[in-house]
This record gives C-alpha cells, sequence and structure tokens, in this order.
C-alpha cells in the first residue's frame, strides 16, 4: 500500500521513499531535527545507500492484484499469482 508523489513511490506504512530507478531515496525515521526544528539526513546516508544496493539492479516480479501491488522478492521463475491472497466477499468493502 502506497502512493506515487514526485515521481516516487512512496510506501504509506513506513514512508519509505524510491525513485523511479528503484533508489531509496528516504526513509524518515533516519532523518534527526536539529534545536531549530530542521531535518537532517546526516545519519541515514549509510544506510540509503545499502538499501539501494540491494534493491537496484534486481529483477523483481511484480502484479497488482485486488488493489494491491504484490513484489515477489524470489526466484522469477517461482512466482505464481495463484498464492496470493483473496479478499473474501464483504472484506474491505
Amino acid at each position: 500500500m502506497g502512493a506515487v508523489d514526485n515521481g516516487e513511490l512512496v510506501c504509506m506504512y513506513h514512508g519509505w521513499r524510491f525513485g523511479a530507478k528503484g533508489e531509496c531515496t528516504d526513509v524518515p525515521t533516519l532523518n534527526t531535527v536539529d534545536d531549530e526544528g530542521f531535518s537532517t539526513k546526516k545519519n541515514g546516508e549509510r544506510f540509503l545507500k545499502s538499501v539501494t544496493k540491494s534493491n537496484c539492479g534486481n529483477n523483481r516480479a511484480v502484479v497488482e492484484h485486488e488493489g494491491l501491488v504484490y513484489v515477489w522478492r524470489g526466484n522469477l521463475l517461482e512466482a505464481d499469482p495463484s498464492l496470493l491472497p483473496t479478499r473474501r466477499t464483504g472484506d474491505m468493502e
């Protein structure tokens, strides 16, 4: 569950942001606030690079199913949409 904001995919739950090429551009919990109330990212640059390295260049099977986007992180040839959960009548309406 998320949204696209200014060309970036934003996780609705964690707030992590990913650019068009899969690079991690922001993890809000890594940001700090200085004495004047300004947000800084000095603590998270190494982590952002680590997340980017583990996500960029990897091919993933992605499918939209019943309003959600699922990403298969395993072997692409083993991705099976029939294994995805199905909403029952009355769920999330």
